[in-house]
């Protein structure tokens, strides 16, 4: 007789996401996974809240997820200077996204919510040490390619991922402390993790060389992005920008850009000798196709000039 207290796959249990990595079966305080998805989600249907606030609409949008509960992200870990500030950087997130949760929020399914909130941290020195955001990008999608079940992107766990490197975790740690008490956090310098679109092409877009398919999220941003990521084209969250050396940022409703020293920037455009030909590009357009289009690569130049 299987035992029924593992995962019948490496990567769902009873209707669940799950991944080989967990110990067990997400389950939350009064609900086992054995019981099955179908049961996990008939309890709230007849519930006032359901549908009807910002985390019960949540839960209602979930059931249409192909095995998207416990929700949360791919988690890569490119910054091994300190595991005691990786754990507190962790930590801190995760106190964020209680907090968001929570603010001015039916409590019931917010509990449910923060219950079923579980990601997959990777975390592989040898291989992800000083990892760029495109590689990240190729080995999620490779996860998800060997994953069928989950190859789509119909719920935030696999249509995005989330990168925390060295300067993401100083973000983190420089960042207030969240409290349900007081709101100062809110108005305050906050960290950030850096949130991947897994659907971005390699080659780049078109007439978009500074759209690298990522941002800066912050983490007070996390939750509410993740409740309204398909509402949108994530390129409709991408801030424009015309020039190299700045940096799109993200905080769950509205977008920006910032200079490497950390100043919202409001020119955004090219200096104009970046000028293109409309009718030559046009003739090129094939070639392109063949080639990629090309995109400045923010993150590499961000290295280089030792501003990460």
């Amino acid at each position: 007789m299987p035992d029924q207290t593992r995962p019948s796959s490496p990567d769902s249990y009873n209707g669940f996401f799950h991944h080989q990595s967990w110990s067990e079966p997400w389950s939350s305080s009064d609900f086992s996974p054995a019981q099955g998805i179908v049961k996990f989600y008939d309890r709230f249907k007849s519930q006032p809240w359901w549908n009807k606030t910002l985390s019960g609409a949540f839960l209602e949008k979930s059931t249409n997820w192909s095995r998207g509960w416990p929700w949360g992200y791919f988690i890569y870990r490119t910054a091994y200077g300190s595991d005691e500030d990786w754990n507190q950087a962790l930590a801190k997130l995760n106190r964020y996204i209680y907090c968001t949760i929570r603010y001015n929020n039916e409590p019931e399914p917010a509990k449910i919510v923060w219950e079923g909130y579980k990601n997959v941290i990777i975390d592989d020195k040898k291989l992800l040490e000083g990892a760029s955001p495109a590689k990240v990008r190729q080995l999620f999608q490779d996860w998800m390619k060997r994953h069928p079940k989950h190859n789509h992107c119909s719920t935030p766990r696999t249509a995005f991922c989330l990168i925390i490197d060295d300067h993401a975790l100083q973000s983190i740690l420089a960042s207030p402390e969240p409290s349900l008490e007081t709101e100062n956090w809110f108005t305050e310098k906050i960290g950030y993790v850096i949130l991947i679109d897994r659907s971005f092409p390699d080659k780049g877009l078109r007439h978009e060389p500074y759209n690298v398919g990522w941002v800066r999220l912050t983490i007070d941003g996390i939750w509410s992005f993740s409740y309204s990521f398909d509402t949108v084209e994530f390129e409709s969250r991408y801030p424009a920008i015309g020039r190299p050396g700045l940096i799109p940022y993200f905080d769950g409703d509205w977008n920006w850009v910032e200079d490497v020293n950390g100043q919202k920037v409001t020119d955004i455009d090219s200096s104009g000798d970046e000028e293109e030909d409309e009718d030559e590009d046009e003739d090129e357009d094939d070639d392109d196709k063949e080639s990629g289009y090309g995109y400045h690569d923010i993150y590499e130049y961000l290295r280089e000039g030792g501003h990460i």
